[in-house]
């Protein structure tokens, strides 16, 4: 004698609800994930802005310390009311009492292609004005400074202190300044147009997911006594 089959199926009802909690956990497994990835890319974004920061930082005080006073040119080739290229010459030794100076460099703000200094986005970046900071050095010491003597030294630099479409104006004016510290507590730097000091103020950009505008800034001032 056969026994009967009590197997039986699931109902209309239990694969609902089934399908609905499997729906909710791969919902929330789905937002999870977007955080997690969203996260990832905002700590890449902070690494990334942190690196150049460390190479900018290096090189600017390899390339400062130990600048030639009366070789120090300040440019403004934008016309934006603020110098934004410096050449100059490095101490490189002395002769005789006498300082040597190396051959001639430069270091300036080139906005990146497409954009013009207009506070907007010409490029469709979102980014305002951009550019990059690029170090020239007379390699042919022929005292001309060509374009394949260039090397960039950091990317999406901003150039102003509206950095960001649809944003509200944050970050500082890309500068390059000559003056002097005012020994008044606390000491302050004055703009003089002097050689005491040269001072470089940047703002490096990225984005992240995790900012209400999409874009992530480190605000950077060096500045380097001036020896000769």
């Amino acid at each position: 004698m056969r026994s009967a089959d009590t197997r039986q199926g699931l109902t209309l009802l239990e694969v609902i609800v089934a399908a609905s909690l499997l729906m909710a956990f791969l919902g929330m497994s789905l937002l999870l994930f977007m955080g997690f990835s969203g996260n990832m890319r905002d700590q890449m974004s902070r690494v990334d802005i942190e690196s150049q920061l460390t190479r900018t930082e290096k090189l600017l005080r390899t390339e400062l310390e130990s600048v030639q006073a009366s070789s120090i040119v300040l440019s403004d080739p934008f016309a934006a009311g603020r110098f934004t290229r410096i050449e100059y010459r490095s101490i490189v030794g002395f002769a005789a009492g006498a300082p040597v100076p190396s051959v001639l460099r430069r270091l300036d703000f080139v906005l990146d292609p497409g954009e013009i200094i207009d506070n907007a986005s010409n490029d469709g970046d979102r980014f305002i004005d951009e550019g990059s900071l690029v170090l020239t050095v007379d390699f042919n010491n022929d005292n001309i400074l060509s374009a394949n003597e260039s090397v960039v030294v950091a990317t999406n630099v901003a150039s102003s202190q509206e950095i960001y479409a649809g944003a509200s104006a944050v970050g500082t004016d890309f500068a390059i300044q000559l003056g002097d510290r005012v020994a008044v507590p606390p000491a302050t730097f004055v703009d003089q147009g002097s050689t005491g000091f040269v001072r470089i103020v940047l703002t490096f950009l990225g984005r992240t997911p995790n900012d209400a505008t999409g874009v992530r800034l480190i605000t950077k001032t060096w500045e380097y006594a001036i020896r000769n």
